[in-house]
């Protein structure tokens, strides 16, 4: 009986002994799961705190990034204000320079109504004042226009350019009046020239406008 009593109590030492290891394991087991998840918690919160440190970083750093560095990180898409200060310039520029060969294109009052008496004065002489001086198409046109060379033919005026050929270039009459010509003393003289063609002559304006 003593020996049976002994062994009992021996195996209750034992699970005894066994139950305490197990508890220790578990425990050990339990604190290692709280350590990882301390640490997991502790990465993650830092990982939190270097990302809020970037996106800081990033808001404040276009301001020290040289222009370079900004166009890179802003993309080709976006302009900085300096680009859109020279594009402004260039197209001031380019719109000024097209103003001022237009305004070249577009003749004054004075040098349209240049023109137009220059194109009714040869209109005249070729077309009238020609014909009149030769008088026949069987005459010598040096001996009949020679005479004229250096006195020239007598002054023809405005007025009288706008009336003849049933006022052929009455129509003209308000490039003159722009200038406020006086048609009864604004005048040409023409002086014919060898070989004495019709288109073989000089012409002296003589201008009365106000311009």
């Amino acid at each position: 009986m003593q020996r049976s009593s002994s062994k009992n109590g021996q195996v209750k030492a034992s699970l005894s002994s066994a139950k305490a290891k197990i508890k220790a394991r578990v425990s050990t087991s339990a604190a290692n799961r709280a350590t990882k998840k301390s640490a997991k918690a502790a990465a993650k919160q830092a990982e939190r705190v270097a990302r809020a440190r970037a996106s800081k970083s990033a808001q404040i750093q276009p301001e020290k990034l040289s222009r370079k560095e900004q166009k890179a990180q802003f993309g080709r898409r976006h302009m900085l204000w300096d680009d859109w200060l020279l594009l402004g310039i260039v197209v001031f520029s380019t719109l000024m320079i097209i103003g001022a060969l237009c305004t070249n294109f577009i003749d004054t009052p004075r040098e349209a109504a240049e023109k137009e008496l220059s194109k009714i004065a040869d209109n005249y002489y070729i077309t009238y004042m020609y014909p009149r001086l030769l008088g026949s198409l069987d005459n010598d046109p040096t001996e009949m226009l020679s005479k004229y060379k250096d006195i020239g033919v007598s002054a023809t005026y405005l007025r009288q350019l706008l009336k003849y050929n049933d006022g052929e270039f009455a129509a003209s009459a308000p490039v003159f009046a722009a200038i406020a010509c006086d048609t009864n003393h604004t005048s040409v003289r023409y002086f014919p020239t060898e070989p004495y063609g019709p288109r073989d002559y000089t012409v002296d304006y003589v201008w009365d406008c106000d311009e």
